[in-house]
């Protein structure tokens, strides 16, 4: 089981769970930026309510919830994204 690291300012979401991150960049949410401290990446999103209403959809809704449905396709595009963002950053 991963372990979950999230922040929230009034601005900002950060992540550390790429399954979060790619699951909102599926959903069309924009990544602000990705920062990284040693091996660590966190996946920055701007704060809004709709980010708020996927979050908890996606940690807390039921299996085949509409909410949390997202496009295989898009899923797997939205990782390999962001892994590319991961490791091609130095």
């Amino acid at each position: 089981m991963q372990k979950l690291k999230s922040y929230m300012n009034k601005d900002t979401y950060k992540t550390t769970t790429l399954d979060i991150a790619a699951f909102l960049t599926a959903k069309s949410l924009p990544l602000l930026t990705i920062e990284r401290e040693g091996k660590q990446c966190t996946f920055v999103f701007p704060d809004s309510d709709e980010l708020r209403q996927l979050i908890e959809s996606f940690l807390y809704a039921k299996e085949g919830d509409d909410d949390t449905q997202v496009d295989a396709r898009k899923m797997l595009s939205a990782m390999k994204g962001l892994k590319f963002k991961m490791y091609s950053q130095d």
